[in-house]
């Protein structure tokens, strides 16, 4: 199944219909993101034929607004300069083609999936050593107690141990970031994130560029590129790591 934000592109672009900025960004995902280029494979396949050989009117009109708004633009794929002057006048079927030809002759393209789940285990932020249980503390036992629970992936108990944790406390930028991921990893983005940005907005500053960095990973697995490059560069070559954005 194509998620109904994902069908909604690929089908504007089928149709022709993207603006300038919206061919921008659909490039990157289909650059970067292997999933978001199978279900472009996938749609086209499913494609009635009619429509890419015989376009309506509609689609013609399209087409020409395409050609004028594109007109002298230049957009990146890869190391080449790709004009789009043509764009409108291609068949969409063509064009996915094309995109995954120069891909694979020019270079063997990043896999965003793995980058993710890699950067995801490199648990930036996450090193507990300094605080571990101690009787005489009882907040540094208790968030020890919380890191081993989300390490268990025991996420419910890390939030449930960690709800009655006090505002400007010590550990409390911890407290946060156990938190956040924990509702992340319970698929509540909304509140994770909310959560990162109280983080990364902590007076202290101390754990901002961990909270921003997560941000960044968790729009990024979403699929919303343009704001996970608020804080993540996202890499060129296949060779390179998700680096947060300085």
């Amino acid at each position: 199944m194509i998620p109904e934000k994902d069908l909604d592109l690929i089908t504007r672009f089928f149709d022709l219909d993207l603006s300038y900025e919206e061919l921008k960004e659909f490039e990157k995902r289909i650059l970067l993101d292997i999933k978001f280029r199978e279900r472009c494979e996938a749609y086209k396949s499913a494609n009635d034929i009619v429509n890419t050989t015989y376009p309506d009117k509609d689609k013609l009109v399209r087409a020409e607004k395409w050609k004028t708004l594109l007109k002298d633009k230049e957009t990146t794929i890869a190391t080449k300069k790709t004009p789009w002057k043509w764009v409108g006048a291609i068949a969409a079927g063509f064009i996915i083609t094309f995109f995954i030809w120069q891909l694979n002759s020019t270079f063997q393209e990043p896999d965003l999936n793995k980058l993710i789940a890699s950067s995801w285990n490199k648990k930036i932020g996450l090193d507990f050593n300094t605080i571990r249980s101690t009787k005489k503390d009882s907040l540094k036992s208790l968030v020890s107690s919380a890191y081993s629970t989300y390490s268990d992936m025991n996420y419910q108990s890390t939030i449930n141990l960690l709800s009655d944790y006090k505002a400007d406390t010590i550990y409390y930028e911890d407290v946060l970031l156990l938190r956040a991921l924990s509702f992340y990893k319970k698929e509540d983005s909304d509140t994770a994130l909310k959560t990162l940005d109280t983080l990364s907005k902590y007076h202290t500053g101390k754990k901002s560029k961990v909270a921003n960095w997560y941000k960044g990973l968790i729009y990024l697995e979403q699929g919303d590129i343009k704001t996970a490059e608020k804080f993540i560069e996202l890499p060129k070559h296949k060779t390179k790591e998700l680096k947060l954005r300085e």
